[in-house]
């Protein structure tokens, strides 16, 4: 990995991730999905409409789409192009190729979302795949257009297309960070009444107002110990001197500290 993202260089690289992604979950599913080739599949697939209808089908013998998937990979980290033109032309040679029985849309979309994370930001790479399940249709329009025999082999508008993707989720998350950020900023004024500033007692609670506000879920121990840089008994000291009804805790196996955004909106 460079920089907490995998990196796909060889054929190897994207069967091992697809054997810990979702190789056995997919087998569990439908064990004639198993793998039976070398690193891919042996035997044809069909890609089908809801009808029955066949839409797609994918390259055979698997030496000729090891060897499409090699050159796939070789323009997906070839920085001589623009990197969102190659993750695109990426995208959608990898699903035309078909490497897997199934499973082939979503191992694209982590690929795709990996390098959009490496590139631009982890917030893109998270939501590009919400995006893309909002506006399925449009996503198979694209690569049936682009597979019809009448476009000649043009990657032009499935690349357009998904650029407007792009577009897309980084206004989503453009504007739900600055809906989230008015949030923070509105109930830290209301947290200033109730805490100190300067304290490790506010540096926690800022904290867990952060993780409700961006995350939802809160932060458990292990996780202030390592952004305070306290110890455990001196979190739970400085929590106990929090007024109750500002701070819970929640979980059955293991506990979540959480802010009472209603008990801090009552100061």
């Amino acid at each position: 990995m460079a920089g907490g993202f995998p990196r796909f260089i060889s054929c190897r690289d994207v069967r091992d991730f697809y054997e810990d992604f979702a190789h056995a979950d997919i087998t569990a599913e439908n064990p004639a999905n198993k793998l039976d080739g070398l690193l891919f599949r042996k035997e044809a697939v069909d890609v089908r409409s809801p009808s029955g209808k066949i839409i797609h089908r994918g390259m055979t013998p698997e030496e000729k789409l090891t060897a499409s998937l090699s050159d796939a990979l070789g323009f997906l980290n070839d920085s001589t192009y623009p990197v969102l033109v190659r993750i695109a032309v990426f995208h959608y040679w990898f699903v035309y190729i078909h490497p897997f029985y199934d499973g082939n849309g979503r191992t694209a979309r982590f690929i795709s979302s990996a390098y959009i994370a490496r590139h631009l930001t982890p917030l893109i790479a998270l939501r590009l795949a919400v995006t893309i399940k909002r506006r399925k249709s449009m996503y198979y329009s694209l690569l049936k257009d682009t597979d019809a025999e009448i476009n000649c082999g043009d990657l032009t508008p499935f690349i357009c297309g998904f650029m407007e993707f792009i577009a897309d989720t980084v206004e989503d998350v453009t504007r739900k960070l600055r809906r989230k950020i008015s949030q923070l900023e509105r109930f830290r004024h209301f947290m200033a009444k109730a805490v100190p500033e300067g304290g490790i007692e506010a540096d926690i609670m800022d904290l867990l107002l952060q993780a409700s506000v961006f995350y939802g879920r809160g932060l458990a121990m292990d996780e202030l110990m390592r952004l305070t840089g306290k110890s455990r008994n001196t979190i739970k000291a400085k929590i106990r001197q929090l007024p109750a009804r500002e701070v819970s805790v929640a979980g059955n196996r293991k506990k979540y500290y959480k802010i009472d955004w209603a008990g801090i909106a009552r100061i």
